[in-house]
């Protein structure tokens, strides 16, 4: 499966930039390149019936009282996963914000990183 987004002109062209002239340069430096992305769970999106053998009680585990979304944020570079956040709730532009001015301090980049997302929200 390939996202139709591949077929705009303005995706082609920076898809095209990205292979001709960052690609080389990310070759030659992998050590100074760090992607920052973020992945979430749900709580409340646990399962909260199920199925168990006959005349036995079902056991499982679920967070009490903490429905919500957490969400892990992270540097993953060419030799460690680095600056790793956890936040209570979804990732938006004020969070990821927080995020980057909390780390940097910490987690100084190689030089020639820069902080860059490619969804909306971290614009």
């Amino acid at each position: 499966m390939v996202a139709t987004e591949r077929r705009r002109a303005r995706v082609r062209k920076q898809r095209n930039d990205w292979i001709k002239h960052r690609l080389p340069a990310v070759s030659t430096r992998p050590d100074h390149v760090v992607f920052i992305d973020e992945t979430s769970v749900k709580t409340n999106l646990s399962r909260q019936r199920g199925w168990s053998q006959r005349g036995e009680r079902l056991v499982m585990d679920a967070p009490f009282g903490s429905w919500g979304t957490q969400t892990f944020i992270a540097g993953l570079g060419a030799g460690a996963l680095i600056a790793p956040w956890v936040i209570k709730g979804a990732t938006d532009g004020e969070a990821f914000a927080a995020y980057r001015d909390a780390i940097r301090p910490r987690h100084p980049w190689p030089v020639g990183i820069r902080l860059r997302r490619a969804c909306r929200v971290f614009r």
